[in-house]
């Protein structure tokens, strides 16, 4: 038997209350699956980054190691559809664990677009707080994204421009 945490996210941009986030679900189970929403978006100011870029912002914060525990799958917004969204997910969760693994659904009630951590009654629901960068400061990357730049031919946002520097 594994414990699995499973944490769904849009990852635009992948920040640091996300890889804490990844970091803690590490330290309490075995294995984490994530999964990266508007997939199959295309390239906008809102979704700046391609599921490939935002998988190795995610698997690169991490050691080998770590990176070794940690699956990383996409999922399409299916808007008017919350029914194949829901079994998209619990289809991939399903691929990954055997039957008596314990599954525990990770996140927290950011805002009205956390609504969908009610819809997997089968998991464990593990509600985190509210992370803070080093000011003291919430960390939203919905915030984030409002401070947009271009920077090598690529919309980013400042902060996530910021971030990368620090870890590149």
């Amino acid at each position: 038997m594994k414990l699995y945490s499973v944490f769904v996210l849009r990852c635009q941009p992948f920040h640091n209350a996300h890889k804490k986030i990844i970091h803690e679900s590490l330290n309490q189970t075995d294995e984490i699956i994530i999964i990266v929403g508007s997939s199959r978006s295309s390239i906008t100011v809102k979704n700046p980054w391609t599921f490939e870029e935002r998988k190795s912002f995610i698997l690169g914060s991490f050691s080998e190691e770590q990176s070794k525990k940690i699956h990383v799958f996409s999922v399409a917004d299916l808007l008017y559809s919350s029914h194949t969204w829901i079994t998209s997910i619990q289809n991939i969760v399903n691929n990954v664990v055997q039957s008596n693994d314990i599954v525990t659904l990770v996140g927290h009630y950011k805002d009205d677009s956390s609504y969908y951590l009610n819809w997997f009654p089968q998991w464990k629901l593990q509600t985190l707080p509210y992370f803070k960068n080093d000011d003291h400061d919430s960390i939203d990357g919905t915030e984030i994204c409002c401070f947009k730049i271009i920077a090598s031919g690529k919309i980013m946002c400042q902060k996530m421009f910021q971030f990368l520097l620090m870890i590149l």
